[in-house]
């Protein structure tokens, strides 16, 4: 049986070709993301890249075939860890009757005020 991983890594080795790096544009649509999403990744540091221009503020981004593979296995292992907790809930352990009474407000006032004129 052939591992999932492998899957990924054998499209994207084909995909990549005898390309030691790739741009951008071609990564972000090999990955079905937007240039502006994988951009971000980059510069959070989800994923490496290689800036092989002279520029700081707008560096030109080039990935490698591992560095795309390694964050397609760290995102993919993310959404498998996603729900970690999966036993059933237990029932909480406070008791949920209370001895209680029923309050007639308006009969303890009807009956203050008439004690209040038999006093008075």
């Amino acid at each position: 049986m052939i591992a999932i991983s492998q899957i990924r890594l054998d499209h994207l080795a084909k995909a990549f070709g005898s390309r030691p790096l790739a741009p951008l544009r071609f990564v972000a649509l090999l990955l079905n993301m937007s240039e502006k999403q994988l951009r971000a990744h980059a510069k959070a540091g989800n994923i490496r890249s290689v800036n092989i221009g002279m520029g700081v503020e707008k560096p030109r981004r080039m990935f490698s075939l591992a560095d795309v593979a390694e964050f397609v296995e760290a995102r993919s292992l993310q959404s498998a860890q996603q729900c970690q907790s999966t036993r059933a809930r237990t029932p909480r352990s406070t008791g949920a009757t209370s001895p209680s009474t029923v309050i007639a407000f308006s009969a303890l006032r009807a009956k203050r005020k008439s004690e209040q004129r038999a006093v008075g």
